[in-house]
């Protein structure tokens, strides 16, 4: 066996995941590793990009990989979901559709020239401690070994959960397989109404659902998830009729074939010096459309915990906590939104296969509390006094908002930047964790601000000026909170 080299951190898989992270951390100064077990296969996976996740490519100086000839711009969602007809969607900004195997080599030539080394057609076989960090022992696929020696090791592999599946990773929660084929059409694909051929297709039926992605003007890839195993593509994709239809007048371009797209999750994300990065760790719905996008976020959490601990070794536990909060909340948030799709399909369908779902995804809310987490903003703002607040203030604009006993001001850790910092958050006798922002409203210094004002509109002027700017409704969802937790009392006008 030959020593490979030594490095900071050696990332396991050339995934979104894998190659973002050995991007950014080689872009910080690091000396960064990346070994993967094979290429893609060509007939890969075509995936979707909302708009949100642009943001990040130029978050992360990677832009330009938007331009390639893996990348179709997007305009909108159509869809046919449960008792709903025909919805359009039209984004206000472009998202994109991506076919991952050219996607995937172009994140991995900019890892690599960024300056991390990229090996490819290599296996990770065993990983252990020794006195100054990780050995990783390898085997190449033309007989090969050898080991790295790493400060920090990030588990990228995805599915295959090189450290994940030794006792870290959950058994699925509930079963899906994709059936995938690509269709080509000799013109236009009939896309429905005002929708265009860019557009992701999702369609639920009695027995699962139908996504359809463009990944060329005249090449659709089109997928069938199931719960079942002996059933045939060509069979599945007749039981969804509005996808059956888009493809009549289209042929496949070869064989179907199957994916296991089961959802799962991890008991922990971070295991001393070692991560489970992306799809490593948890993989969430399809349904969701965020998978890429999930991936490239855990990513960059990643990275900024490693620069962290690389810079301050006394960090370590803070770092590690908030990078196992950060992806345990990805993937709670997601079942979140998993829930409410299920249930509609559910009580439209009325079908074991959708029922399953909707119980499988209420057991784990229930498990992680996820409703009543206080760090919740999208479960806060359901909360009833919240709710009852936030009517108050539309009511009536005059303020009289003084502060409460009990407010405690306690920091939290979160990134700026490169590095994690503590920042000053909120907390009361209702709010069970201390939190700094609710819907980007920074809630310690509104607190502040708030019984200097006597009118909603000069208190939103005066937050604007002195913060970030905000929608007003986000502004007024922060007050709401602060009143409907008590940090604030509203006294009634006489």
């Amino acid at each position: 066996m030959q020593r490979s080299g030594e490095y900071d951190v050696l990332a396991i898989g050339g995934g979104p995941a894998g190659a973002t992270a050995a991007h950014l951390l080689a872009r910080w100064g690091y000396r960064v590793a990346l070994v993967e077990r094979a290429r893609a296969r060509p007939r890969g996976l075509a995936e979707s990009l909302p708009p949100s996740a642009t943001r990040l490519f130029h978050r992360f100086d990677l832009a330009d990989l938007l331009q390639g000839s893996h990348a179709i711009a997007a305009t909108g969602n159509t869809s046919w979901w449960g008792a709903d007809g025909c919805r359009v969607e039209r984004f206000g900004r472009a998202g994109y559709q991506i076919h991952r195997p050219g996607f995937d080599r172009a994140l991995i030539a900019r890892a690599r020239q960024s300056g991390a080394l990229v090996r490819t057609g290599t296996a990770v076989k065993r990983l252990h401690s020794s006195a100054d960090g990780i050995v990783v022992d390898w085997r190449s696929d033309a007989g090969r070994t050898g080991c790295y020696r790493a400060r920090f090791v990030l588990d990228c592999s995805g599915r295959a959960g090189v450290v994940a599946r030794r006792g870290l990773r959950r058994a699925s929660l509930y079963r899906t397989q994709a059936l995938v084929g690509f269709w080509r059409h000799r013109h236009r694909f009939p896309m429905p109404g005002d929708a265009d051929q860019t557009h992701t297709s999702v369609e639920s039926y009695r027995d699962g659902w139908a996504w359809s992605v463009p990944i060329s003007p005249r090449v659709r890839s089109v997928a069938v998830m199931t719960a079942g195993t002996s059933t045939t593509y060509l069979r599945e994709l007749a039981r969804a009729p509005h996808h059956a239809t888009l493809v009549a007048g289209a042929a496949l371009t070869g064989r179907p074939w199957s994916s296991d797209a089961s959802v799962y999750d991890s008991c922990r994300y971070a295991d001393h010096r070692v991560l489970l990065v992306g799809d490593a760790g948890s993989f969430i719905d399809p349904l969701s459309s965020f998978g890429v996008k999930k991936a490239m976020m855990s990513a960059w959490r990643a990275a900024v915990v490693v620069n962290t601990v690389l810079q301050n070794g006394e960090a370590s536990g803070e770092a590690h906590d908030y990078f196992e909060r950060g992806e345990r909340d990805v993937f709670v948030r997601s079942l979140q939104q998993s829930r409410k799709f299920f249930h509609d399909a559910a009580g439209f369908h009325g079908q074991a296969f959708w029922a399953g779902r909707s119980a499988a995804v209420d057991d784990v809310l229930d498990r992680e509390q996820a409703i009543e987490r206080s760090t919740n903003g999208e479960a806060l703002s359901l909360d009833p006094d919240v709710v009852r607040a936030l009517r108050s203030l539309k009511e009536d604009v005059r303020l009289d908002l003084r502060p409460q006993a009990g407010v405690r001001v306690e920091p939290v850790v979160e990134a700026d930047g490169r590095a994690l910092v503590k920042r000053d958050a909120l907390a009361t006798a209702s709010l069970k964790d201390p939190i700094r922002y609710v819907a980007g409203v920074e809630l310690p210094r509104l607190f502040n601000m708030a019984s200097s004002y006597h009118q909603v509109p000069d208190l939103f002027e005066a937050y604007n000026r002195a913060a970030s700017p905000v929608a007003l409704h986000d502004f007024l969802g922060a007050l709401s909170v602060l009143i409907a937790k008590g940090a604030l009392s509203q006294q009634v006008p006489t």
